[in-house]
């Protein structure tokens, strides 16, 4: 049986919470000026992470560089806690700083109207997308 590879992709924000909203402006506003810099091919979203709303891009890291980069961008001029990856092999996971990760399943798009019951998800082009864990 021919098991599907997927784009990786990376979900990426520079916001932090304790952050004003002018200042989480800014940081979104140098984070994708810098991923334009580095030629990244990226997407604007707005994500909301354990119930915190942010700005948020998706990129697609053409290869394990442009992965390390986006690693090195979060963690060490943006300074968060994690970025979400989806491997080849479909399943998502949260990155962390120092490279520990948390499985989280797969990655779908769900209707809008279940977006008060979740705590993690992002929208992208008007569609809500959110992570479901397989058992």
């Amino acid at each position: 049986m021919k098991q599907t590879q997927f784009d990786r992709l990376v979900i990426i924000s520079a916001s932090l919470e304790f952050k004003t909203q002018l200042e989480n402006n800014d940081r979104t506003l140098n984070l994708g000026k810098s991923l334009d810099d580095l030629n990244m091919n990226f997407t604007s979203s707005q994500g909301v992470y354990r119930g915190s709303s942010e700005q948020s891009f998706v990129v697609l890291p053409r290869n394990d560089e442009e992965l390390q980069v986006l690693k090195d961008l979060a963690f060490n001029n943006f300074f968060q806690e994690s970025i979400l990856l989806r491997g080849y092999n479909g399943q998502a996971m949260l990155v962390y700083s120092d490279d520990t990760t948390e499985e989280l399943g797969t990655i779908k798009q769900v209707s809008p109207k279940l977006i008060e019951q979740l705590e993690s998800y992002t929208v992208m082009n008007g569609n809500v997308y959110t992570t479901e864990e397989i058992l």
